[in-house]
């Protein structure tokens, strides 16, 4: 609550809930591991790629959601990931989440497309989208990665006439974005793609 001078001028609540998801990122006989821990306990992820359930958002009610959760635990799963072609869901979604114990998975909202993150205002106007996404969902206990996106480090490997926007993918997506997600969220893990390489498009 906020009070001035004696007098409460706002109030929020929220339900929190107190965990440690870290990913795992490990040299190996392999090359390099990635998994979950959670409270210091190796996670087998087992879920789904979610994209929106309904052409028409709207059509989207809070009992759909709460359908959608029972039958992801009766499936036996633990992870859903939103696919960043889709939509940052809505708040119910995250609190069908955080109460039925099924991690999220978030990708920012970039898929399979080169984005103009050179343009001052286009940048600009992202920058305030991932604030106010973060801001929205970071109090989430389900929330368990903040994924740049899906897929563009790969497609961005044929745009061999596109050099600027192969400079600025890589740029964004590895230096811009995870610089703005600290801003607002210093503990949730991030990646910046899925898949993802080291960072050196060419």
């Amino acid at each position: 609550s906020v009070a001035v001078d004696g007098k409460e001028i706002a109030r929020e609540s929220k339900k929190v809930g107190l965990r440690n998801i870290r990913v795992v990122k490990e040299k190996d006989e392999k090359g390099e591991s990635f998994y979950f821990e959670v409270n210091g306990q190796p996670l087998f992820a087992k879920g789904a790629n979610y994209i929106p359930s309904d052409a028409l958002l709207p059509n989207v009610t809070p009992q759909r959601y709460e359908r959608m959760f029972e039958d992801m635990k009766a499936a036996n799963m633990n992870m859903v990931r939103v696919w960043g072609g889709g939509v940052y869901e809505d708040d119910k979604f995250y609190e069908e989440a955080d109460e039925k114990g099924i991690l999220v998975w978030q990708d920012f909202m970039f898929a399979c497309q080169a984005y103009p993150f050179f343009d001052e205002a286009f940048l600009a106007n992202v920058k305030k989208e991932i604030e106010y996404n973060i801001r929205r969902l970071r109090h989430h206990a389900s929330l368990a990665l903040w994924c740049g996106n899906n897929e563009i480090e790969t497609m961005a490997m044929g745009w061999l006439n596109f050099p600027k926007y192969i400079k600025w993918t890589e740029k964004f997506f590895h230096n811009i974005l995870p610089e703005e997600v600290r801003k607002f969220d210093e503990d949730t893990p991030f990646i910046p793609g899925s898949p993802c390489g080291t960072g050196h498009m060419k």
